[in-house]
């Protein structure tokens, strides 16, 4: 073993956003982001990342779309498309089979859209609801804290 000082490997790629910064961010936002969030509002959720000035949407942990300089994208894999008038009916078909394969009583579990990061799926079944996995378990000590992004992704 080897002693090793804190500061020399310690998480350089991590620090505290002041809250402030992710509520402008989520005002800002707000007016595009709101018919998209009506679509299915039990189980969208929008998400700030001030170090890229973004919001992203998750459908039950989901990223399926992000804003960005007043400009909406949408799509799961690589294929990701800026949100228009001629594209508003893919994203509400995208919105459909995310209802449908993104449940967690889907019936097809082995769908992409059902495994697609399961994690975040069990994150936000949990965040609905911390007693599902004990009735003793107080929701008002639970913090939504699991926030990562993998590498050439959008997902945060």
């Amino acid at each position: 073993m080897e002693l090793v000082e804190p500061c020399v490997n310690g998480n350089v790629s991590t620090w505290l956003v002041p809250r402030r910064e992710a509520q402008l961010l989520l005002e800002r936002s707000q007016e595009m982001l709101a018919p998209i969030v009506s679509l299915a509002p039990e189980a969208i959720t929008r998400h700030a990342v001030p170090a890229e000035q973004e919001v992203v949407l998750r459908f039950r942990g989901l990223a399926f779309a992000r804003w960005s300089e007043c400009r909406i994208y949408f799509g799961i894999t690589a294929a990701v498309e800026e949100l228009t008038a001629a594209t508003q009916n893919r994203l509400q078909r995208l919105v459909e089979h995310l209802r449908l394969f993104r449940d967690p009583c889907a019936h097809d579990t082995r769908h992409a859209l059902c495994q697609a990061q399961p994690e975040r799926g069990m994150q936000s079944v949990i965040a609905q609801d911390i007693t599902r996995i004990d009735l003793n378990l107080d929701p008002n000590f639970f913090a939504n804290r699991c926030s990562h992004k993998r590498p050439g992704s959008m997902e945060y």
